[in-house]
């Protein structure tokens, strides 16, 4: 992936609390116009590329990177879990958005495309969570500082995957049904962000008007006073020593095709 994609990018990523290793999923995916990473678009090659199992034990998983370049640089990154892998992890569509989207073009615009692409996402499998950051949000919310023996300050990535809990609020949010189901639908329905919509049989919450002013005070503030409406003792709190467990139980697979 292009180094400058780390620093300067929009992440818009969905986890599924079900298989999303379907040929049909990958077509309703692809409906959007990817291109796969290392050779021009053919919707039935992609889609075998999607279901195909990269592991070389007996687990099963998969991995594909997809690339677009219209009208700025942009990637898909679809990764999937065979059944009975490990409890906790989940799979995931994540697609990562050049800047200069927002710096090239109008920037409400895209902002708005970027959230109708995270509903978008939450339609595919049986969507358990999104988020959609900066990278720089990410960075900021999802490493922890731990200091060593000898006095040095060590920096660690959280490991916290959505069937266990919540990292933090994000500038966007997606909550899907189980957790719609924990918090209560009235209790989402309150929560004061930018943007609170029911889609599906989830609530996407947007607490700031684009991914770059998620660390204005009110911003912060307002997600802050959230987590502590919906509670449930499922986002972590360093503060504490904190770690949620929720233990989320896998959805059956929706489709078999």
């Amino acid at each position: 992936m292009d180094r400058t994609m780390r620093k300067g990018s929009v992440t818009i990523s969905m986890d599924y609390n079900s298989s999303i290793r379907s040929g049909r999923t990958a077509a309703k995916f692809f409906d959007l116009q990817w291109e796969p990473l290392t050779k021009r678009f053919d919707l039935t090659e992609a889609a075998v590329e999607w279901e195909k199992n990269r592991s070389v034990s007996q687990s099963e998983f998969g991995d594909c990177i997809y690339q677009g370049d219209q009208p700025a640089l942009f990637y898909a990154l679809v990764n999937w879990f065979g059944p009975g892998t490990h409890r906790t992890w989940v799979d995931s569509i994540a697609v990562k958005l050049n800047e200069s989207f927002w710096t090239k073009w109008k920037a409400p615009d895209v902002t708005e495309k970027s959230v109708r692409l995270m509903k978008a996402l939450a339609t595919l499998g049986s969507p358990l969570y999104g988020r959609g950051y900066h990278q720089s949000e990410f960075e900021s919310k999802q490493f922890r500082e731990r200091v060593l023996k000898d006095g040095r300050v060590s920096r660690e990535s959280i490991s916290l995957t959505p069937r266990e809990g919540v990292v933090d609020m994000f500038w966007g949010n997606y909550f899907g049904k189980a957790y719609v189901d924990l918090f209560g639908q009235q209790t989402l329905a309150r929560v004061e962000s930018l943007r609170n919509e029911r889609v599906d049989d989830g609530f996407l919450l947007v607490f700031a008007p684009d991914p770059f002013h998620w660390n204005q005070q009110e911003v912060l503030a307002a997600e802050k006073n959230a987590k502590a409406e919906l509670n449930h003792d499922a986002f972590l709190d360093l503060s504490r020593g904190f770690q949620p467990n929720l233990n989320i139980a896998p959805e059956p697979p929706l489709e078999n095709g």
